[in-house]
């Protein structure tokens, strides 16, 4: 079962009905289940940051979006999405390697 790939078709079914918030939440979601199962989604970081600007958000306002994932904390999934959208894929591993070795 490959739940970021769900996510992100969920998300452009969101899309194409026009509920572009759903579909931020649902590719915020493929994205962190894609770096739980060790894969980033350039895809999707495209697709948050196209939506972000559409519905008008600040940085700050696409954060409070941002809640934990598949044991990551709030602050680790923020952390992972600002990483994403940087391209900071050094931060990104870092995250990572720190879950693994909790």
């Amino acid at each position: 079962m490959n739940l970021s790939a769900d996510y992100f078709r969920i998300a452009r079914e969101e899309e194409k009905s026009d509920q572009p918030e759903a579909a931020l939440l649902h590719y915020i979601s493929s994205l962190l289940s894609g770096l739980c199962s060790g894969e980033l989604s350039y895809q999707a970081t495209e697709k948050i940051r196209r939506l972000q600007k559409r519905l008008l958000l600040s940085d700050e306002q696409l954060l409070s979006y941002v809640h934990s994932y598949g044991g990551f904390s709030d602050s680790d999934c923020r952390k992972l999405l600002c990483f994403s959208i940087a391209g900071d894929l050094v931060g990104i591993k870092d995250i990572l390697a720190s879950r693994a070795s909790s």
